[in-house]
């Protein structure tokens, strides 16, 4: 509700300000390569412009980020042959994290996926059921059957604001656990750490950001 009511009118009217179209996607690759309605971003000064009205815009929305990350080569070299696919590792961590958000509340949950390909979109889809049925290591069946309603697949090109919202977060969230700097073309990494979900004491690795393996 506070998606459609909230973050997508504003969504709109913040790319009919700066692009004069609010059907245009915000993708952070064309974003990155100025193309596909984003051209104007050539220019500096309207793409600090922008980026510094699309951070304080982020900003003001209600909601918490569950984000895991997995550091792929070390991954491999720590699992070798066992290594589990970590698009499927990831799934059960974020469903675990999400069900402890939703704690004492029923069936208020839901998992929108990106779509891949069909082999990819099927494999989840199988993850999925599978953890419905077992369970994952910190989450039991019962308790996801409870708390989360369903997972479904959406296409990332339809102009879906939370999807975009989505897409917009992953790219800080990646090159801030590879170590990379921070470009003027992404949104700001302080805005991003601010939504992450948080324990007790106020930390969010663990809680809202889940970094693997985690050393």
């Amino acid at each position: 509700l506070y998606e459609r009511t909230v973050i997508a009118p504003q969504m709109r009217d913040f790319k009919m300000h700066y692009l004069g179209n609010d059907e245009i996607v915000l993708h952070t690759v064309d974003m990155h390569r100025v193309q596909n309605g984003f051209e104007p971003l050539a220019d500096r000064e309207f793409r600090l412009d922008f980026y510094r009205a699309l951070n304080e815009l982020i900003d003001s929305w209600d909601f918490g980020i569950i984000a895991c990350a997995i550091k792929l080569h070390n991954h491999i070299a720590q699992s070798e042959e066992r290594a589990l696919d970590p698009y499927m590792y990831s799934l059960d961590v974020v469903v675990e994290c999400f069900c402890k958000e939703l704690d004492g509340t029923p069936d208020s949950g839901f998992i929108c996926a990106e779509m891949r390909n069909p082999g990819l979109d099927r494999d989840l889809r199988d993850a999925w059921v599978k953890i419905c049925r077992e369970g994952t290591g910190l989450a039991s069946a019962a308790e996801i059957d409870e708390k989360i309603v369903h997972l479904t697949l959406k296409d990332k090109k339809p102009n879906i604001a939370g999807m975009q919202l989505a897409d917009l977060i992953v790219t800080p969230v990646g090159r801030s656990v590879l170590g990379l700097p921070m470009k003027d073309d992404e949104v700001s990494r302080q805005v991003v750490e601010s939504k992450f979900r948080r324990g007790v004491a106020g930390q969010h690795r663990g809680y809202g950001l889940v970094v693997l393996p985690d050393f």
